[in-house]
C-alpha cells in the first residue's frame, strides 16, 4: 500500500517538475527572444571620424556602411521631429528622396524617443532609412565641433566628407547639395 502511495506522489511530483521545467524554459526563451529582437532592432551603425585631417568616416567594422552604400556619394541628414526647421524641410527632403531614387540618403534622428520618431514617420508617410541616435553619438563622432540641425554631410564612397550644409533646404537645394553645387564646409 505504501508503495502505491509513493508511486502516486512520485508521478505527481514528476508532473509538476515537467510543468516547472517547461515554464522556466518558456521564460528563458522569451527573455532570449526579447534580447535578440532588441539587439537586432537597433538601427544605428555607429561611425567615427577615423582621420580628422582628411575627414574619413568609418563604421565599427572598419568600412563605411558598404553593405548598404557602395555608390559614389551618400548624404547624411541630421534631423528631429521636434526641430521647427527640420519639420519645415521634411516634405522637400521626402520629395528629393522620392524623385531621386538613385541617391543614397541616411537620416539620423535626434528625436527624444524611438516611439516619437516612428509616429512622426508613420503620420507623414515617410519611408526613410533612419538611424535613431538620441544621444547624438554619430554626430559627435563625425564632426564634434558643429552643432545645430538640420544639417547635411555629403560623403564619398570611402566615407570622406566632401560637403557640409546647415539649415532648412528646398528640394532644389537638396539636389544642388547632393550634386556638390552648394557647400559651406
Amino acid at each position: 500500500m505504501e508503495n502505491k502511495d509513493d508511486i502516486k506522489k512520485i508521478k505527481v511530483l514528476s508532473k509538476y517538475f515537467v510543468y516547472i521545467a517547461i515554464f522556466i524554459f518558456l521564460i528563458l526563451v522569451s527573455i532570449l527572444l526579447s534580447w535578440y529582437k532588441n539587439s537586432n532592432n537597433i538601427k544605428s551603425e555607429y561611425v567615427y571620424l577615423e582621420d580628422r585631417e582628411n575627414y574619413i568616416i568609418k563604421n565599427v567594422s572598419g568600412n563605411f556602411l558598404d553593405y548598404y552604400y557602395g555608390n559614389e556619394k551618400t548624404m547624411i541628414v541630421f534631423s528631429a521631429s521636434w526641430c521647427k526647421y527640420c519639420v519645415e524641410e521634411q516634405n522637400d527632403l521626402n520629395n528629393f528622396i522620392v524623385n531621386n531614387p538613385e541617391t543614397k540618403v541616411i537620416i539620423v534622428s535626434h528625436d527624444d524617443s524611438y516611439e516619437s520618431l516612428e509616429n512622426y514617420l508613420k503620420t507623414n508617410n515617410f519611408n526613410w532609412f533612419v538611424i535613431f541616435d538620441k544621444e547624438k553619438t554619430i554626430r559627435q563622432h563625425i564632426d564634434p565641433n558643429v552643432n545645430g540641425i538640420p544639417c547635411e554631410y555629403l560623403l564619398d564612397k570611402s566615407g570622406k566628407i566632401i560637403g557640409f550644409s546647415k539649415g532648412a533646404k528646398t528640394e532644389e537645394e537638396f539636389v544642388q547639395f547632393y550634386n556638390n553645387e552648394i557647400d559651406i564646409y
